[in-house]
């Protein structure tokens, strides 16, 4: 996503920010107003500001344990990603660590390869999809 917001032309300042910005307490709409206000008041435009943005309502910074309460009740997951790299591991979702608590709770259901690195990323989209299934396939049934 960084790669993506730079692109787009924000500088490192406003992404600087927004790493420090993510890191803090609170709700991704909160902290977006924070980096909103911060930047438009540090002379970013707002298409940059759009752009790094992004980051709070994608990505989130939430203990992958806080799954294991709702294991029980779960029949279906949307298996959201980013992006499976070259070796198999999803670069942004720490699956590693959230499938086998899934995995050991019980979890049966349907897990839905949705990827999101559409918006920002041009690798092909068949390939990542096919990435994630044997991720998903790897990691459960370890």
């Amino acid at each position: 996503m960084l790669v993506a917001a730079r692109k787009a032309g924000a500088a490192e300042s406003l992404l600087d920010k927004l790493k420090d910005v993510w890191l803090e307490d609170g709700m991704s709409h909160e902290k977006a107003n924070r980096l909103k206000e911060w930047a438009l008041s540090n002379g970013h435009a707002p298409v940059h500001v759009q752009a790094a943005s992004l980051a709070f309502f994608i990505l989130a910074n939430n203990p992958a344990e806080s799954w294991a309460a709702m294991v029980d009740r779960t029949i279906h997951i949307h298996g959201k990603f980013y992006g499976v790299d070259d070796t198999g591991v999803e670069e942004a979702i720490d699956y590693e660590t959230i499938l086998p608590l899934f995995r050991d709770g019980g979890f049966n259901g349907t897990i839905v390869s949705e990827w999101e690195g559409h918006a920002y990323d041009t690798r092909d989209a068949f390939q990542q999809v096919r990435r994630h299934q044997a991720m998903c396939k790897r990691i459960l049934t370890l």
